[in-house]
């Protein structure tokens, strides 16, 4: 038979008392990666990302029985005749942040006399209707695996003795303890641990018993239901267990938050009445033969939009016994858990329902336009990040973390060979401040971390064009678009939007004779030129590509030679000098620097005739090349007429950079151009720039020596040293170390000169330049965390180590770090080894001109960042009048706590 449980209105307490998990679940991965911005001395914008950093979570036990109660005050209470056996629902929740089992130990007894010995029992109590079931009459000492927040009715019995006499009390509250941790434990009153005591008081009368039992466990209401999906039905009933007749039985239900009443009813002919404005149900029985009962049966309905969690409720019921009025009996508390409802949407910047307006916003230099539920950028450049700021939001009832993920994007490619091929182009996604998103569930995919019920979430989808794209520009007949996906981690609720990339823009150059405006000229122009002698050419190289570009200067002549053979001179190109009017032979470059989109720059093209060349009119041949977007375009118009010699060549001149310390290797060919063997030649050297660079010369590669006399073997396999013949060419290698502490920019200019020595007479002196530029390092970013491992409200400590390891003054360095899900922010601080007077790290929240201050700030949400730099000009603002000097370091330390 069932065993109905009578119980008191400390039981109220339990509805209100269900226990939370102790935080943070046990394995969640709190990873965290700083980022940094800075310029260099050209204006350039740099970033920097840190290492990522990891810390695990530990378990952490923790239990909570309830209600409460102690021996003045307990939490259950009932009254029962000699030798009943009384009933007390509890309910054991995890609090802790990893799945336990939990043993039911000894319990502690109080009272004016003592149960039965050997009575006092626990019991399961399976479907939680706070009745002791067929099947569930075997006693329990434990509770196997239970996950964090979740709860196990149990029950505790025992038998009043049969001479107890009236008035007397038995109080009894049970033991629980952690079986991970059995120290942490509840129910014995020690340390933080609370008492929860029940009371039985020995009557010789009419005793009331009372129970509360619901027929779903768990319920997901819906918007719109079709039937019994929203409804749920409490049966409450009240026996007579005394010996007595009761009279004046009232039952009273006041329904919980979170549902709407439908009807009630019960089978003992009373009628039941509601009260809307106090929400209770009450009925009204004259009275209850001993060992009789009285029944209640309500229907209600769960609200669609009731928050995920316990709807917890317990009946009272007053009664007289003798003519008296008696304690009021609460029931058990009847539990249905309402679960959570998964829910997205995903949409463009800041309308995450797809219901955008046709407007537009910059991001990262590109005009974004927006209209429902997609986004278009009309052209992308080659070799440009093109990234999307999208917003997703959780529409469901519970917090919720969301996968993100696109497709590659397929795009054409042309390779420096000129054929073209489709490749794919992956998709990243990262925090508004370009934070890399990262997996905080560890299903390696990158996600938003949670987001909580009715909250938003926005990041970058970002993609990187190569720089050797294809050029597409047919409009909207072809487009490229990137489908972005969230994907609820708790359910299968997922979204798209559309990123779209109407056009490709590749990179394009124009390249032809210079002219006064932006512009080339086609006209063939001729310079005439003895041998041994240079001319040069004005050249325009104009960018016409969408993006920031910079190309390669090649080209040659092929001279006829005196002995019949034909020679290929290179080109050698030269910046202007001061008036634009001829080459500035100290300014040789092999490459035209950056040229921003839609503007020109102009170089001289000089061509040195051989002096062996035979009279007649050859071609310039010229081509720019873009390294980057592979844009290229050929001149071929202009010519130079050789009017009409023991000579030597040597090209071409080097440009070049190196690190200090560090070593670069130039090489030039050397040529025969006379009409005799060339034994040796001797090189000479003149240097201009600042100390701290060596020059040393090779005519193998491998051994080399100081400027001098240098011999011929051309051929190792024959002993003696071998003559270089008419038309032969030679590598003359030019090795440049530098020393350390150079500041980057320091350039140092070799003026080569080799003379030639044809068995003795005396030829010509052929020189080129060697142009080398020290370079700075980059920004270092280095985190660490303090903790591998930790427990919910446990401090981390993250340091951010930010260090210019170059010689030069980096510029307006900005480090930021987003606080990580599963924490809460506690403290941020920074410091800084620059020494210069009146500096002074600063903060801010958004890294915004005006946001800037000296005082930290005191909160940040989940996934907001906050910046450190230092203003060295002490004019409370962060730009690029601010420097982080050579070696020197910021320093940002980020204290959090681990959400408990």
């Amino acid at each position: 038979m069932k065993k109905a449980l009578p119980l008191c209105s400390a039981l109220l307490a339990m509805t209100a008392s269900l226990a939370l998990a102790a935080g943070t679940p046990a394995g969640t991965r709190i990873q965290n990666q700083a980022s940094a911005t800075y310029e260099d001395a050209s204006g350039k914008t740099l970033s920097s990302t840190s290492n990522q950093v990891l810390t695990i979570v530990n378990p952490v036990a923790s239990l909570s029985i309830t209600p409460n109660g102690d021996e003045t005050q307990p939490g259950q209470q009932q009254n029962a005749t000699p030798g009943q056996t009384v009933y007390f629902p509890y309910i054991l929740t995890n609090t802790g942040n990893a799945t336990d089992s939990f043993t039911l130990d000894a319990p502690q007894i109080a009272g004016s006399i003592t149960a039965v010995p050997g009575s006092i029992k626990y019991y399961l109590d399976a479907n939680n209707n706070g009745l002791l079931d067929p099947g569930e009459n075997t006693p329990i000492t434990r509770i196997n695996s239970l996950a964090a927040d979740a709860s196990a009715s149990f029950i505790v019995a025992y038998t009043v003795p049969t001479n107890a006499a009236a008035g007397g009390t038995i109080l009894v509250s049970p033991v629980g303890s952690s079986v991970f941790d059995p120290t942490k434990k509840d129910g014995d009153g020690q340390g933080t641990n609370t008492f929860n005591y029940n009371k039985t008081t020995v009557v010789q009368n009419g005793v009331i018993s009372a129970s509360k039992s619901v027929d779903k466990s768990f319920i997901a209401p819906v918007a719109n239901p079709s039937g019994t999906e929203n409804e749920l039905n409490y049966v409450i009933t009240a026996r007579n267990t005394g010996s007595a007749l009761v009279t004046d039985v009232v039952i009273s239900d006041v329904l919980p938050q979170g549902v709407d009443y439908v009807s009630a009813s019960t089978p003992n002919g009373a009628t039941p009445v509601y009260d809307a404005a106090t929400r209770t149900v009450r009925v009204a029985n004259a009275a209850i033969e001993a060992g009789g009962n009285v029944q209640l049966f309500i229907k209600v309905n769960v609200k669609a939009n009731a928050q995920p969690g316990p709807i917890s409720n317990s009946a009272t019921v007053n009664y007289k016994a003798g003519g008296v009025d008696q304690p009021q009996i609460v029931t058990n508390a009847a539990i249905t858990t309402v679960q959570a409802t998964r829910a997205i949407a995903l949409g463009p910047n800041a309308y995450p329902a797809g219901d955008a307006p046709s407007d537009s916003y910059v991001q990262g230099g590109y005009s974004i336009l927006r209209n429902a539920d997609t986004q278009m950028v009309l052209v992308g450049n080659a070799g440009t990040l093109v990234a999307f700021a999208n917003t997703l939001k959780n529409n469901g009832t519970a917090s919720d973390t969301f996968n993100l993920s696109a497709p590659a994007l397929r795009v054409k490619v042309r390779n420096a060979n000129g054929t073209t091929e489709e490749v794919d182009v992956p998709v990243s996604f990262t925090r508004l401040d370009g934070t890399p998103l990262y997996d905080t569930n560890g299903d390696n995919i990158p996600d938003s971390g949670p987001v909580p019920a009715d909250g938003t979430f926005s990041f970058l989808t970002r993609v990187a064009l190569p720089a050797n794209l294809e050029e597409d520009n047919d409009g909207n007949t072809t487009v490229h678009s990137v489908v972005v996906t969230a994907i609820s981690v708790a359910s299968s609720s997922q979204d798209t939007t559309t990123n779209t990339i109407a056009d490709f823009r590749a990179g394009t150059v124009l390249f032809g004779n210079a002219t006064p405006d932006l512009g080339v000229s086609t006209d063939v122009v001729n310079r005439s030129s003895a041998p041994a002698t240079s001319v040069s050419f004005p050249m325009d190289v104009v960018n016409y590509g969408g993006s920031q570009d910079n190309f390669n200067l090649n080209g040659s002549v092929t001279f006829t030679r005196v002995d019949g053979g034909n020679v290929a001179v290179p080109v050698r190109y030269y910046l202007p000098n001061a008036q634009g009017t001829a080459p500035d032979l100290t300014k040789p470059v092999t490459n035209t620097g950056a040229i921003a989109p839609g503007t020109e720059t102009q170089v001289f093209a000089v061509v040195d005739v051989p002096a062996d060349a035979v009279a007649g009119t050859y071609t310039v041949n010229q081509r720019v090349t873009s390294p980057l977007t592979g844009a290229s375009a050929a001149y071929n118009a202009n010519t130079v007429t050789v009017t009409a010699n023991h000579t030597i060549t040597l090209t071409p001149n080097r440009d070049g950079s190196l690190t200090s310390p560090g070593t670069v290797i130039y090489q030039h060919t050397l040529t025969n151009t006379g009409t005799a063997p060339l034994t040796a030649v001797t090189l000479g050297q003149s240097v201009s720039g600042p100390d701290g660079f060596t020059y040393t010369y090779s005519l193998d590669g491998s051994t080399y020596g100081p400027a001098g006399l240098f011999t011929f073997d051309t051929d190792p396999a024959t002993p003696g040293n071998q003559p270089l013949a008419p038309g032969q060419s030679q590598v003359v290698y030019v090795k440049v170390d530098a020393a350390g502490g150079l500041s980057a920019g320091a350039t140092s200019v070799l003026t080569l000169s080799v003379t030639g020595n044809f068995g003795g007479t005396a030829g010509n002196t052929a020189t080129v330049t060697d142009t080398s530029v020290i370079i700075a390092g980059t920004l270092s970013l280095s985190k660490s965390v303090d903790k591998p491992n930790a427990v919910p409200g446990d401090n981390l400590v993250y340091t951010v180590v930010a260090k210019n390891t170059g010689s030069a003054n980096l510029l307006n360095v900005r480090v930021a770090d987003a606080l990580p899900t599963f924490t809460d922010f506690v403290s941020v601080s920074g410091a800084t080894s620059i020494a210069l007077s009146g500096s002074k790290v600063m903060y801010s929240v958004t890294g915004a001109s005006g946001s800037w201050s000296t005082s930290a700030p005191s909160s940040l949400n989940v996934g907001q960042s906050v910046y450190i730099a230092v203003d060295t000009n002490n004019d409370n603002e962060i730009n690029a009048l601010d420097v982080l000097p050579a070696q020197a370091t910021l320093t940002l330390t980020f204290t959090v706590k681990v959400q408990q």
